[in-house]
């Protein structure tokens, strides 16, 4: 019998729920690692900001 593919009890992460009881009242923010090379504008990060209740997301590029 294969192990490939299965999750054993010891190596399983636990769950963590993220209770956010308003929409827009937390957010999660962060950065996406620097693209080499930068976009035509010189662009080379993106900044993600999502809101845990809805699952909204914003996204903006952004040079430094």
């Amino acid at each position: 019998m294969s192990t490939i593919g299965t999750i054993k009890e010891a190596t399983r992460m636990p769950h963590q729920p993220i209770l956010a009881l308003e929409p827009f009242k937390k957010w999660g923010l962060d950065f996406v690692n620097p693209f080499n090379p930068p976009s035509i504008g010189g662009f080379r990060y993106i900044f993600v900001a999502t809101d845990y209740c809805t699952k909204w997301v914003e996204a903006k590029v952004v040079r430094d």
